[in-house]
């Protein structure tokens, strides 16, 4: 008993120690940066973004008919985020239409500029990313990825043929902001050695593996698990993702700023989320006066187009054609 309660008393000292010892070798580990493999098979492009750099968009190597709206697929904002979370809709989309999938800044094979992350930063380059496109488009988004196509829309709603939000964030109360100033944690994260520290932790393979399992229904996508931890391993891997671990890059009162302004045709794909409960769903399509619709998937918790593939493409396909046919 006596043993027990003195290690009980020695934790604290214990974690102390624990965390400066993982600082020291997050400041001074070897980093190796091994090239970052396509995320599927893929023409990558480059679109010259004036404060974020250089951005990537993969297009499909097919050609499709190309009488039909092409698609633009956004991923989400996370610590190791990519286009491959929207691979399994550009594999099922690219035999039937154009289809593009950009890496937002600061992630996947864009730039990593050590630049201030912000909404409207990542925003403005879906935007120039929409600009590249000689007719409006289809844009699905994913999660965080959500606000920021909205967003991207209410700038080029010339180049916006419908949105598509999967799994949206800004629509729930668990997903509602608070002041990140406010947060101590904000201050260790603005710090780079500590910074680092942190981002390194969240990218190891059993954090990747931890978080992942939180949005899969079933069992996690292997291939994510592996993409992931390559595309946190980049040179400035970690400043887009502290921006968001900091609370920077969504926005407050997302219905009423950025999803409710919106003039084109919306679809909101959902079922069970660890991060929001899209309270405030009912109210978004019940506003609006054109097209917004929203469509559940049982069995997923945040990556449908996963877990639930065929019934994704379904309801995607289902409002393009009302959409198309308008």
């Amino acid at each position: 008993m006596k043993t027990s309660f003195g290690i009980v008393r020695r934790l604290p000292a214990i974690a102390t120690a624990a965390a400066v010892g993982w600082v020291g070798y997050s400041a001074f580990k070897k980093r190796g940066y091994p090239p970052l493999p396509a995320p599927f098979p893929s023409d990558v492009e480059f679109v010259s973004d004036l404060e974020a750099g250089r951005i990537a968009v993969h297009r499909s190597k097919l050609a499709p008919d190309e009488s039909k709206t092409p698609v633009l697929l956004v991923h989400s904002v996370n610590a190791a985020a990519s286009s491959y979370e929207m691979g399994p809709l550009f594999q099922r989309l690219e035999h039937d239409r154009q289809v593009a999938a950009m890496d937002l800044p600061g992630f996947g094979h864009s730039d990593r500029p050590d630049v201030a992350y912000t909404p409207e930063l990542l925003a403005g380059a879906i935007a120039s990313v929409l600009g590249e496109f000689d007719r409006p488009v289809h844009v699905v988004a994913l999660s965080l990825g959500s606000e920021l196509a909205a967003r991207a829309a209410l700038i080029r709603p010339d180049r916006v043929r419908s949105l598509t939000f999967i799994s949206p964030t800004g629509m729930g109360r668990k997903s509602r902001v608070d002041d990140p100033e406010a947060s101590v944690f904000d201050s260790f994260l603005k710090a780079p050695v500590l910074g680092q520290a942190i981002f390194d932790l969240l990218v190891t393979e059993p954090s990747i593996r931890y978080f992942l399992d939180k949005s899969f229904a079933g069992e996690v996508d292997p291939g994510l698990a592996v993409y992931s931890g390559l595309t946190s391993r980049l040179p400035g891997a970690r400043h887009a993702p502290l921006a968001f671990i900091r609370g920077r890059l969504f926005t407050a009162d997302a219905v009423s700023r950025v999803y409710e302004p919106l003039l084109v045709p919306s679809l909101v794909i959902y079922d069970e989320d660890p991060y929001t409960d899209f309270a405030d769903l009912p109210g978004f399509t019940a506003g609006g006066d054109g097209i917004r619709q929203a469509e559940r998937i049982p069995g997923t918790c945040g990556l449908p187009h996963f877990d639930r593939p065929d019934q994704t493409l379904d309801a995607l396909t289902r409002f393009w054609k009302d959409v198309e046919s308008r």
